[in-house]
């Protein structure tokens, strides 16, 4: 769905399943954003730690910016997350 189109969608939903879909709809524009290679926000451990583990990984998996990896590589919330970082750093 197109990013423009989003918050009229998340607002046409019962309230009781619109806060989820409102930080998802919000997660997809920080992916977006990173994977079309605009400036990261200041990143750190405690950015990261707002960031759910679905959006943490869709970032080691998708994201090439090598700051950004290297915080979840570092601060990622699981292993798994840490380790697909690490391995996209190593490229």
């Amino acid at each position: 769905m197109p990013r423009a189109d989003r918050e009229t969608w998340v607002q046409a939903l019962a309230p009781s399943v619109r806060a989820f879909s409102e930080r998802r709809a919000r997660e997809l524009g920080i992916l977006e954003d990173l994977r079309a290679g605009a400036e990261p926000p200041t990143l750190g451990a405690e950015l990261v730690d707002g960031w759910s583990d679905w959006l943490q990984l869709r970032i080691g998996a998708e994201v090439s910016e090598p700051s950004v990896l290297r915080v979840l590589a570092e601060s990622g919330r699981t292993k798994r997350i840490r380790r697909t970082a690490t391995e996209a750093l190593a490229g």
